[in-house]
């Protein structure tokens, strides 16, 4: 990505933020122990000063605070009356307020850690604590103007949650120890400040209260774990208290009630349990462990956790809400300006985006995806490919007459009247436009007879400019009427330009940056591919590597530039400066990470947030789908979803739940995925899960309870979708709202592996040679005589082709035709060199394709094998790069000629017309760029 950028010069000089921040996807990232909320706010904190919170119907957002400090807990009196309470081993236990504008720490400190929060009105607040440290416990009551100290007569092992009935009536629970504080005037003989022991007898030490919840007619719920480490469930009902019946738990760590017969308990690894009466183990969806829950309603349930996880339950079903995964936008360039930003899009989903200084908004219809140049916040300027050119005039972007169909390459200009644009044809030819912002905005072509393709713009006035020309490498100066080339010796490459002043200016490419200040030098810079370079003043330089790193000069005389880790990888493409100096940099999948505007020192590191980036393991693919080279997903175990934009492999998050495996996946045209598998291994799993991608969000679909792991898949569209699974189950999504899926019915219990349908049936196979002949109601099964397994099917007219291996002697095989006429197939191999047969894609009967693949996900196999229709009924054996296990072949786009296959170890195989065979696409996780630009059709 090439682009020049004039931006807004900042006094502030080296912006060394003391901490970055995402805003898109929003990964918050850090974990969240505390959670309450009133009718106008539900507040979520955490560790390292997190705090999320969403303020009456509107979006989740993100509070950008620096304290310094873990919160443990937080309690909500009011949308402007928010109690946060915190500890750490330098601060001691601390607690902050939220007036509905700012936090602020409260005077009161405390050497213990503050555990946990709760009260009835702003003046009556208790908090409770411990101390890894020194033992012992606290308890703070605020009447509001002091935190008071209250004191019990037993010592617990520290306190950790607080609850209560009324404004005089608390319980607190804890390590070894329950406490009761009635405020009924004696106590018992105690005074007031003095809570009464609660303990009950039965209980074996060490064991540890987390949390407690508390109803009408002073009864409560108080979750932990035992002296074992198990999770453990307390209830107290007439002053009584019992020990719940629940399964073998990890430890339990938060719960809420929507009244005595309708609460929820959270605890590690996602567990959560509900009691309606009995207790029930619910699916969480995750794996992650969960500190905190509360809800508004029996329908409206939040529950917080690791990784900044925020789960919410509709009544039904718990879901992920925050952060929102499944970003798919490749952001190419970005503008800022006083407080906005803009940015473009390109991918299955382009578009413009615009940051309002608070929220991101989306323009998706928005036809350029390029470079962008904003004069002010009233003149933002947006081209494209074939003449395309917009501008936004601070309420909508305006479509651009441009007199051209060349493709429009970079945007620059000096004001909103004096505005210039350049493009090519893709040959050796350039073009350059100018607009001087009629307001018919109709652009004016200056020039459309370069003799060189020119790609980069960037100037001081309309009559000194400098061009870049891609093709030739070289760089030409404009004045208004001429052209003059200035190419630095030894620029080898495409340039990125930008400079401070007339006579003063950096260019960056594929190798060292260099600078013009009287003269062209060779900056000490690393000798990489820099993607885009901008600044605020000739001492103030950033530049974007291709290696995901931000470089910087400072202007020191060594011109020396000092590396920033952004810890990441690669996929950064842009970067620009606010006014205040914060900078903001896009990439791939999405990614917007925006620094939070501490000017600073020299020569420091800035700290990034991670980047959820491919993992560095090599996990089994299961299934693929791909509209083209630079569109394509591949699934596999631990819930791995990750999609190529033809230049790298990204991970998508589609589900906190690592425990899952994903077996299929199917893109549509109107933006939409669908991803089917199920949890745990093959052979031990009864839980199935579906997916589903709507443009923008991922969320899980609605199969009947207890569903059997889905295996297997095939769809007609977005709203015609079977799978199949375990005990014979085959299920159909028909598009609805509700994402719920129906069950066919069928006569047989066997697995089934992989269906083929047509929209009002199909055919399913599966172990034993079964072959089950379905409409959307009710299968009928049968076998194919002599088969085992049966792994893959296609259809080609009203013909079904079935691949697997033989009962007799398990080695591969294929069998063409329907039910009750089958035919075994021949090869021209010895059928003991195959194992099994995988998939089979084919789309005429002299055109199909099968791979071979281990039964269990073990590595082996690695044969290709293809049909060309020949009256022997025969398959040849193709040459095949790899003998890795082989599961999914599939056609990329719509051409027959263009094949993807995915397998063991992340193995991703490309065939198309430039490759006469297969070869390998990627090595996991990177894709080679030198392959794909090669060998893209």
């Amino acid at each position: 990505m090439m682009k020049i950028g004039w931006l807004l010069l900042c006094s502030s000089g080296l912006l060394q933020a003391q901490s970055w921040r995402w805003d898109n996807p929003r990964p918050q990232g850090e974990t969240l122990y505390g959670l309450h909320g009133t009718a106008g706010i539900v507040a979520a904190t955490g560790a390292n000063s997190a705090a999320v919170a969403q303020l009456g119907s509107s979006s989740w957002r993100n509070f950008d605070l620096d304290f310094g400090v873990t919160f443990a807990d937080v309690w909500a009196n009011h949308e402007t009356e928010v109690f946060a309470v915190a500890g750490d081993f330098q601060n001691g236990g601390t607690i902050f307020f939220y007036d509905g504008a700012n936090w602020t720490q409260m005077t009161e400190n405390e050497f213990r850690y503050f555990s946990s929060v709760w009260g009835t009105s702003a003046s009556n607040v208790f908090a409770v604590g411990h101390s890894p440290a020194i033992g012992g416990f606290t308890i703070r009551r605020f009447d509001g103007a002091d935190w008071n100290p209250m004191t019990a007569p037993i010592n617990p092992n520290g306190l950790y949650g607080v609850s209560g009935w009324g404004p005089d009536d608390a319980i607190a629970v804890g390590g070894d120890g329950i406490l009761i504080y009635d405020g009924d005037g004696d106590n018992n003989g105690m005074p007031d400040e003095i809570w009464e022991d609660d303990t009950p007898g039965f209980l074996t030490s060490p064991y540890f209260l987390w949390d407690v919840w508390a109803s009408g007619g002073a009864e409560a719920v108080a979750v932990g774990w035992d002296n074992l480490g198990q999770g453990m469930i307390l209830q107290r009902a007439s002053g009584v208290w019992t020990q719940a019946e629940i399964p073998d738990s990890p430890k339990l760590r938060a719960v809420w009630g929507a009244d005595p017969n309708f609460i929820f308990a959270v605890g590690d690894n996602g567990v959560i349990f509900f009691y309606d009466g009995n207790w029930s183990q619910y699916d969480s969806g995750t794996h992650l462990d969960l500190f905190g829950i509360w809800g508004r309603s029996a329908s409206e349930i939040y529950a917080v956790g690791e990784e900044g996880s925020l789960l919410r339950f509709d009544g039904e079903f718990w879901r992920s809400v925050f952060p929102r995964p499944g970003a798919r936008e490749n952001l190419g360039d970005v503008w800022a300006l006083d407080d906005q930003a803009f940015v473009s899009a390109q991918g299955s989903t382009s578009g413009l985006f615009r940051f309002d200084g608070q929220t991101w908004i989306s323009n998706r219809r928005a036809t350029t995806t390029g470079p962008l140049w904003a004069a002010d916040s009233e003149h933002v300027f947006s081209v494209a490919n074939s003449g395309k050119a917009q501008m936004f005039n601070g309420q909508a972007w305006l479509e651009m007459n441009t007199q051209t169909t060349v493709n429009l390459t970079d945007v620059w200009g000096q004001s909103e009247t004096s505005v210039f644009a350049v493009g090519n044809f893709g040959g050796s030819t350039g073009t350059l436009l100018f607009y001087d912002g009629n307001a018919s905005l109709d652009w004016q072509v200056l020039d459309d007879d370069f003799a060189s393709s020119i790609n980069a713009i960037w100037g001081v006035s309309p009559n000194n400019m400098i061009l870049s020309a891609g093709g030739v490498k070289k760089l030409f100066q404009w004045d208004g009427a001429n052209i003059t080339e200035i190419t630095p010796a030894g620029m080898v490459y495409y340039a990125n330009i930008w400079g401070p002043s007339d006579g003063h200016y950096f260019v960056a490419g594929s190798g060292p940056i260099m600078r013009y200040l009287g003269g062209w030098t060779t900056m000490n810079s690393p000798n990489i591919l820099y993607r885009h370079i901008w600044g605020t003043s000739g001492s103030n330089v950033y530049a974007v590597g291709d290696d995901g790193s931000l470089y910087h000069y400072n202007g020191n005389m060594s011109d020396t530039w000092s590396a920033i880790d952004t810890g990441v990888s690669g996929g950064l493409n842009a970067g620009a400066s606010f006014s205040n100096g914060d900078v903001v940099l896009v990439g791939q999948a999405g990614t917007i990470i925006r620094s939070q505007g501490v000017p600073a020192k020299r020569f420091g590191m800035t700290n990034w947030m991670p980047q959820s980036i491919p993992s560095e393991s090599t996990p089994f693919l299961f299934g693929s789908h791909a509209r083209s080279w630079s569109d394509m997903d591949a699934v596999g175990q631990s819930a791995l979803l990750m999609h190529s934009n033809g230049y790298q492999w990204i991970n998508e998050l589609v589900t906190f739940d690592t425990d899952i495996t994903f077996r299929w996946i199917e893109g549509f045209d109107d933006g939409s995925k669908i991803i089917v598998g199920g949890k745990g291994s093959e052979g031990s799993s009864t839980y199935g899960r579906a997916f589903r991608f709507d443009g923008s969000v991922w969320e899980q679909m609605n199969i009947i309870v207890p569903s059997p792991m889905l295996l297997g898949a095939h769809a007609t569209g977005p709203n015609d979708v079977v799978a199949v699974g375990w005990l014979g189950n085959i299920r159909h999504y028909d598009g609805n709202l509700s994402l719920d899926w129906s069950q066919i019915t069928t006569d047989t219990t066997k697995k089934l592996y992989a269906v083929v349908s047509d929209g009002a049936g199909g055919l399913a196979v599966g172990e034993n040679g079964t072959v089950v002949t379905f409409n959307l109601v009710s299968g009928t099964a049968s076998t194919i005589a002599g088969a085992d397994v049966l792994s893959s099917v296609t259809q080609i007219n009203s013909e079904y082709f079935v691949g697997g291996r033989t009962s007799g002697d398990l080695d591969g095989i294929i069998y063409r035709g329907g039910p009750g006429n089958w035919t075994a197939m021949t090869f021209d191999t010895s059928r003991s060199t195959i194992s099994l047969f995988r998939s089979i894609w084919g789309d005429t009967a002299g055109n199909l394709w099968a791979v071979e693949g281990q039964v269990s996900d073990s590595s082996g196999g690695g044969d290709i094998y293809h049909y060309d229709g020949n009256a022997s009924n025969m398959w040849v054996k193709q040459p095949s790069p790899t003998t890795k296990s082989l599961r999914s072949i599939q056609n990329v786009g719509t051409d027959p000629d263009h094949l993807i296959v995915v397998g063991g170890d992340g193995l991703v195989l490309k065939k198309d017309q430039v490759l006469e065979y297969f070869d390998a696409l990627a090595t996991w996780p990177q894709t080679s760029v030198l392959d794909l630009i090669l060998n893209l059709p």
